[in-house]
């Protein structure tokens, strides 16, 4: 049997996968509570929204970004590969805010999602020289 969540990118730029909510509920029921998607995007390319009622994490899966919250730039984040054993970096950026990356590189990000409170401060997260814990 396959997985109702088995889904092929939308595309082959841009927005791969946007998974919501509201728009699983007829395959997946018991989807009500986190969101996901995968962006691609080339170097120089902008990607901006606004986060609501929700907060977002951000995730660099491959390459690298600039990341501005609320008109106050976080930093730069990056990852060589996915599959490199290298800790991941991104950011947390709380519910009510608006946030803008540009990709210096060619990049693949992920942005998950969840029910927020407003007022918690972004937070960037960066790879550290800490051993890497296997789960």
């Amino acid at each position: 049997m396959t997985s109702p969540l088995h889904l092929r990118p939308a595309a082959m730029g841009g927005c791969l996968h946007s998974l919501q909510p509201e728009t699983l509920r007829a395959r997946c029921p018991n989807w009500s509570y986190v969101g996901f998607e995968v962006h691609l995007l080339e170097a120089g390319q902008t990607l901006a929204q606004e986060t609501a009622a929700r907060e977002h994490m951000l995730v660099v899966l491959t390459g690298a970004m600039d990341l501005t919250v609320a008109g106050q730039r976080l930093g730069s984040f990056r990852r060589d590969d996915i599959f490199a054993q290298q800790k991941a970096e991104g950011a947390y950026v709380p519910a009510g805010c608006t946030w803008t990356l540009e990709a210096t590189t060619d990049l693949e990000v992920a942005i998950c999602s969840a029910p927020g409170t407003p007022g918690r401060p972004a937070r960037g997260f960066h790879a550290s020289a800490d051993a890497m814990e296997a789960r």
